[in-house]
């Protein structure tokens, strides 16, 4: 219902949405995602935790939700690229995005946000939680936190965080399909 709304919306201003979708590869995907639970204060282990809407395999059925992008915004207008920065304008995804739009940036613009932490950094945070508690409460104190993580552990030197492919192996198979689906 949000997105027929969403749709609903523009066309009813005489746009078109068109959908620009990125989907990366599962393992890299995997490592993201619990950097950024630990980010957000994890304390535990999970990959896919039980709880709110990260329930066992929702979050990971992409199949279901980019067929769900299809049949709200039609299948022209839905374009899916895979995620990977070394075939984006200098790393970034945000020119590679707006270059496919049409939406001019300077020649030198270059964002890049949410890099992977290094192993070193992502034990310690790991650790930090696990003792802490975890970030705070508040959003704008969550915010703060974050940007303290960004700034400080960004520069810990080391190889970068990767979950080990007999992990990645191990969960895919709870999802059957879904890779192969995605790569066609």
């Amino acid at each position: 219902p949000v997105l027929e709304r969403l749709r609903d919306y523009f066309t009813r201003r005489d746009f078109e949405p068109a959908v620009v979708a990125y989907v990366r590869p599962w393992s890299s995907w995997m490592s993201s995602f619990y950097q950024e639970s630990l980010k957000n204060g994890t304390r535990t282990f999970e990959l896919m935790p039980d709880v709110g809407p990260l329930k066992q395999g929702r979050l990971v059925d992409v199949r279901s939700r980019i067929e769900t992008l299809f049949d709200v915004f039609g299948r022209d207008r839905v374009s899916i690229l895979r995620f990977d920065p070394s075939g984006f304008p200098d790393g970034c995804v945000v020119r590679h995005f707006c270059d496919r739009i049409g939406f001019r940036v300077p020649p030198d613009f270059r964002y890049r946000s949410n890099e992977s932490l290094s192993l070193s950094a992502v034990q310690f945070l790991r650790a930090f939680n696990r003792v802490s508690g975890g970030t705070p409460d508040r959003l704008v104190d969550r915010w703060r936190f974050g940007s303290l993580i960004e700034r400080d552990l960004r520069g810990v030197p080391g190889p970068r965080f990767r979950f080990h492919p007999s992990l990645v192996r191990s969960w895919l198979a709870e999802v059957p399909g879904q890779e192969e689906w995605l790569l066609r």
